[in-house]
């Protein structure tokens, strides 16, 4: 049986709640990025010039270029108003700035191989694997530390090997600073 918001609810052990449809989900997602990425669209010259830099950060797999534009739209968000205070907002956040300006539908959480990947998405003719770790505050060491463990439980879970329709495979790994509010460590995997 399907409920919605005004049905009644008899004695479910469980209730699962998720968009009616694929348009509303879409709607509400363009809603949430316009308000979360307000700042970063009336501070940029050019929306689409960053657009077009990403798809060649994504097309050259250039990690350095990548970060540098999540951690720009990152430094962009009202903190006080949307804080990322833990991981899974840290991915949804890239997720629908993919989307925003790429309309990249990323997959989160999402069994794969031997786990699950944070983040997974295609684009053109090859796949994308991201493993996020956050942390609040670190030393240097710690943080190379989580880097290294993120690499670690790539390679352990095997992510990305099992992904259909690939030519090429981009497996990487994440850490976002609460304190610096950017990603201060990344790394990719070589194959």
């Amino acid at each position: 049986m399907l409920n919605t918001f005004w049905s009644q609810f008899f004695s479910y052990k469980q209730i699962f709640l998720n968009y009616a449809n694929q348009e509303i989900r879409f709607a509400l997602e363009n809603l949430l990025s316009d308000a979360l990425f307000k700042n970063l669209k009336e501070n940029l010259k050019n929306y689409n010039q960053e657009s077009k830099r990403l798809k060649s950060a994504l097309i050259n797999f250039d990690l350095p270029l990548l970060v540098e534009i999540f951690n720009r739209m990152l430094r962009s968000i009202d903190y006080e108003g949307e804080p990322i205070c833990k991981e899974s907002t840290f991915t949804l956040i890239l997720k629908m700035y993919l989307h925003d300006l790429l309309a990249i539908e990323a997959t989160v959480n999402r069994h794969e191989s031997l786990g699950r990947p944070d983040f997974a998405f295609n684009y053109e003719n090859f796949s994308v694997i991201i493993e996020n770790k956050f942390v609040h505050k670190a030393t240097l060491a710690k943080l190379n530390h989580i880097l290294d463990e993120a690499l670690e439980q790539i390679k352990k879970r095997d992510y990305g090997n099992n992904l259909q329709n690939q030519t090429r495979l981009w497996r990487i790994a994440l850490v976002y600073s609460q304190e610096k509010k950017a990603i201060v460590r990344f790394a990719c995997l070589k194959d």
